[in-house]
């Protein structure tokens, strides 16, 4: 069974990933319904990591930052909380991934385009994920015998 950090790894990977095959437009390369199937999956993992981020899941076996790196902060996911929103705020980066992704609502269709929401995450996400690989380092570190 995994540990809360191979899943974070995971989430990770995946994000940045997806976020690079996006940005260079190589998801575009391959035929119906690829394309939109790694955009979807870019979603997905950004939906994932914000809740880790966050640490917004209530399920008891959820990961959460804040169990990972207690005590840890950074700027950027007070930014990220408020720039996310919650499912209840018509048009904030959570809504549009509920109602258009995540969820069969109405709102859900084949051509809606992701690029602003992924770009505005992006420049949250990106920080924070080299901020927790940084103190995940040195704390790591930390703990090394001293020579």
């Amino acid at each position: 069974m995994p540990d809360a950090w191979d899943v974070y790894d995971y989430e990770a990977s995946m994000y940045v990933g997806l976020l690079d095959l996006c940005a260079k437009s190589q998801h575009k390369l391959h035929p119906h319904p690829i394309p939109h199937a790694i955009v979807e999956s870019l979603l997905l993992h950004t939906r994932i990591l914000v809740d880790i981020f966050l640490s917004r899941d209530v399920e008891p076996d959820s990961v959460h930052l804040s169990e990972l790196l207690p005590g840890f902060d950074s700027p950027e996911l007070v930014v990220l909380r408020k720039v996310y929103g919650t499912p209840k705020i018509s048009g904030s980066p959570c809504w549009i991934i509920n109602k258009s992704l995540a969820h069969a609502t109405t709102m859900r269709s084949d051509s809606f385009d992701y690029t602003a929401l992924v770009n505005a995450l992006e420049d949250l996400l990106n920080p924070i994920i080299k901020s927790v690989q940084n103190e995940r380092t040195d704390r790591a570190a930390s703990l090394l015998p001293k020579s």
